[in-house]
C-alpha cells in the first residue's frame, strides 16, 4: 500500500526533496552571511539570487 501511495506522489516528493536541498543551502548560507566578511557574503548573495530565478524558472516550467 505505501508503495502505490510512493508511486503516485513522485514527481511531488522529488521537488519537496529538492526544495528541502535548496532550504538548507540558503540555511548554510545565511549563517555564512552573517559570519563571513561582507565581501564574500555580497558575492554570495548574488549567486544565491541567481539560484531563486533558477529555481522559480524551473517551477514555472511545471
Amino acid at each position: 500500500m505505501p508503495s502505490i501511495i510512493a508511486v503516485k506522489n513522485s514527481k511531488k516528493s522529488i521537488s519537496e526533496r529538492i526544495q528541502g536541498i535548496i532550504k538548507c543551502f540558503y540555511g548554510i548560507g545565511y549563517i555564512f552571511s552573517k559570519f563571513v566578511l561582507s565581501p564574500a557574503s555580497i558575492k554570495f548573495k548574488t549567486t544565491r539570487d541567481r539560484a531563486i530565478v533558477v529555481h522559480s524558472n524551473v517551477l514555472s516550467l511545471k
